[in-house]
């Protein structure tokens, strides 16, 4: 690579990262009238192309779609005889492209463990302070779930219902469920973030059964197709793949002045208006 001089550029805020933090951050910045640049080590996806889920062969083409271009970027050691399945993503959407999008919430006495278990620590907010958010996330999503007779007895509470219903059970696990009423246990669906319906732009989920392998029709609420096209919408964030972060300079202050950024091919210095960064 040539050693050029860096180019620099100038921004509010620069975010490490456009996975489930990054992607989400950079759009309420955005928002808020913020410029942002949001540095992603990781390539871009596209449903449409990138995703071979609908081909006769798509069990041997798709299961290595987010597999790196050098297998030394995963690699990883173990004890042996110990067993470790070790899964990443690397790209904008970060492990949403290719989680199943389960989407518990934390309950009440979760925050409250060192009181009630006596291990770890308390954590020094409530499930109440964090409620309203977790209600914002999941309409942003278009998160699926049980309501009324059929939701779960043991969930925390709820100001609104989940906004888009419960996904089917299918044949096995309603055998599974008969067994269950039996037995008086309480069997219910788990909530997702794959709507049911029509969310926000996006097709209801078609049932394909390939969400850990990309969604090609954009059903599964992966930040890439969510948060993150929400963000450049304001024109205001910038989102770079391919684009490493190499070192945060610090100044006389102790706070975050630049960052040092290297791409494939280039290097470029992105100096902060405020000393504002996210990692």
């Amino acid at each position: 690579m040539v050693n050029l001089p860096p180019h620099k550029q100038t921004t509010d805020v620069v975010v490490i990262g456009c996975g489930a933090g990054g992607g989400v951050i950079a759009k309420e910045l955005g928002e808020a009238g913020l410029s942002v640049v949001v540095l992603e080590a990781g390539r871009r996806y596209d449903p449409t192309t990138d995703y071979h889920t609908d081909t006769v062969d798509f069990e041997m083409r798709a299961k290595t779609v987010f597999a790196p271009d050098d297998d030394r970027r995963d690699r990883y050691t173990l004890p042996r005889g110990d067993s470790f399945a070790y899964s990443r993503v690397k790209g904008v959407g970060g492990s949403t492209l290719h989680y199943r999008a389960i989407s518990p919430r934390l309950h009440e006495s979760d925050f409250r463990v060192r009181s009630e278990d006596g291990v770890a620590d308390d954590w020094p907010i409530s499930y109440q302070d964090l409620e309203p958010f977790y209600t914002q996330v999941e309409y942003e999503l278009g998160v699926s779930g049980p309501d009324g007779a059929q939701a779960n007895p043991f969930d925390p509470p709820r100001s609104k219902p989940y906004p888009t219903p419960p996904h089917a059970f299918n044949c096995a696990s309603k055998v599974v469920k008969r067994g269950a009423d039996r037995l008086g246990l309480h069997m219910v669906r788990d909530p997702l973030a794959i709507p049911t319906k029509a969310w926000n732009g996006r097709p209801a989920c078609i049932g394909a059964g390939t969400c850990h392998l990309g969604c090609s029709i954009a059903a599964k609420s992966s930040i890439d197709v969510t948060y993150v096209l929400k963000a450049q919408a304001t024109g205001r964030v910038d989102i770079r793949p391919g684009c490493m972060a190499r070192e945060i300079t610090v100044g006389p202050d102790g706070k975050a002045n630049r960052k040092s950024v290297r791409g494939r091919s280039w290097r470029r210095a992105t100096q902060l208006r405020r000393p504002d960064c996210c990692c």
